[in-house]
């Protein structure tokens, strides 16, 4: 049975969650093919085909679940209290399947979270990134990285992955780590300050981290 989509929900459920799990991942990902090109082959690292990562069979439970959860932060921020919420990596995919963000590419990514680091699963055009022989390339592959955010910064360390089925060198996650953190926190910036209540939501987060299995969403007073 179709799960009806849920109404009245607020920014977050929107599309903020979504962008900080995802849409700043998928920044990452036009990073890594874009430092990969200049040292590789394209052909190697990249792909003319996008891979096929649609999130299906989302759960009653999870949806239902992650919408609530949704909510509960939305009133927290709303009332200006302090809560605490975990995400699993079931109610996160939910999210992102029925998230606006990924609307029309119908869902170019999809997560797990095990021993407090977040597995992302995507695929992603890398036509933007305005390197030579890019156009009508894909970026297809997994990231595994931990962050966290705190002081109204994101913090990522990308602990390994794999671009077009081969694995990324070590030397790449050391590098391009500085330049990841600077990319996402400029980006999210400017999201969030396009619209109005996503910055008074943001604000009242303090903090975001990932614990065994979970992600874990808390509130703060201001």
């Amino acid at each position: 049975m179709p799960i009806p989509p849920h109404q009245g929900m607020g920014c977050f459920a929107k599309g903020c969650l979504v962008i900080v799990i995802a849409g700043t991942l998928l920044i990452c990902a036009l990073g890594v093919g874009a430092w990969f090109v200049y040292g590789r082959a394209v052909t190697r690292f990249t792909s003319p085909q996008p891979a096929d990562v649609r999130i299906e069979n989302i759960s009653d439970v999870d949806l239902r679940s992650a919408e609530e959860k949704v909510n509960r932060l939305e009133q927290a921020s709303a009332n200006n209290q302090e809560t605490t919420v975990e995400f699993t990596g079931g109610e996160l995919n939910a999210l992102i399947a029925r998230g606006p963000l990924f609307a029309e590419a119908n869902g170019p990514a999809r997560v797990a979270i095990a021993d407090s680091t977040l597995t992302l699963e995507l695929s992603v055009p890398l036509d933007q990134t305005l390197l030579p022989k890019l156009k009508g390339r894909w970026f297809n592959g997994t990231a595994n990285v931990a962050f966290s955010f705190s002081d109204e910064e994101f913090l990522f360390e990308l602990k390994s992955g794999e671009a077009n089925g081969r694995p990324l060198p070590e030397e790449f996650f050391i590098g391009f780590a500085p330049a990841l953190n600077r990319t996402v926190n400029e980006s999210f910036r400017r999201e969030i300050e396009k619209n109005n209540q996503a910055t008074v939501f943001w604000q009242h987060v303090k903090t975001i981290t990932l614990n065994g299995d979970k992600l874990v969403v808390t509130t703060q007073r201001r």
